[in-house]
This record gives C-alpha cells, structure tokens and sequence, in this order.
C-alpha cells in the first residue's frame, strides 16, 4: 500500500509577491508528485514590534510552526530567510534543528547541512537592467531596497 507523502511548506505569511508564487509553485508540484500539501503561515522569528500596536501580537503567528513538528510530515520545505530576516542565524538554525529527523528542504537561503532552492539575483538583476536599457531605451533608473538582511 503505498502511502501519499505529507509535506510541509512554513513560510513567513501570504500575502506578499514572493511567498504567493512559492506557495502556488509548491501547490502545483504537490498535485504532479501526488503529494498533500499543508502551508503554515507563520510570521517573522523575533521580530520587534514595540510601539507597533497594530501588529503587536503577529508573533503568536508562529505558533503554527509547532504544529509542523507534530503534523507526522514526511518532509518541509522552509522559506527561512524570509521567515528569519529580523533574527540572527542562531535563532533560524535553533528553529530549523527543532524539527529533528523531518527532511528539510530550504528555499532562498543557504545553509550548511540544509539542501536549498535558490535563484540567482545577480543575472536575474543584470537581465532585467540589460533588457531595460538596450531593448525599453531606458537611461534613468532607481534602485530601491527593503530592510537590511531580509
């Protein structure tokens, strides 16, 4: 009797760009592989939300990062530099090691002992500037950024 895999996708919400194409991506891979696929949107590891009264317990998202660990999944797929942008890499690893014997599959971020998932922002980055400047005639550009580490 063969046994439909479980698999977990822990991402830091769902409603931003990023995350939404992750989650559709993992949905459809999921109904190609025959897989069940469970999305727990947490929020951001320690991040601090003082004078943020609006938003002052988005930490009790995370609590549904315990239930991943006791949702018998045969394997998850973490979004850790989204979720962790607002920590350091010790509280991420701590978090990631909470899942014991799980397998582990990384998206966006590398780290030793992990297999990740990445893209590569540097051609992507210079693709888009070439395609702007030699195929749009575009000369004035902008770069604008997001918080630092995320």
């Amino acid at each position: 009797m063969d046994k439909t895999k479980k698999i977990g996708l822990l991402v830091s919400g769902i409603m931003d760009q990023f995350t939404e194409s992750l989650c559709r991506g993992a949905i459809e891979a999921s109904k190609v592989e025959g897989s069940n696929l469970i999305v727990f949107p947490g929020k951001y590891l320690d991040r601090d939300l003082s004078g943020q009264t609006e938003i002052m317990y988005e930490y009790q998202y995370n609590t549904i990062f315990e239930y991943a660990k006791s949702s018998e999944l045969d394997g998850i797929i973490v979004s850790a530099g989204s979720i962790g942008c607002f920590t350091g890499d010790d509280r991420v690893r701590e978090m990631l090691e909470g899942f014991g014997d799980i397998p582990c599959i990384l998206v966006a971020s590398k780290w030793d002992g992990y297999i990740s998932v990445n893209f590569d922002n540097v051609s992507g980055v210079r693709e888009g500037l070439e395609y702007l400047i030699k195929d749009m005639n575009i000369r004035r550009l902008a770069m604008v950024a997001g918080p630092e580490g995320c």
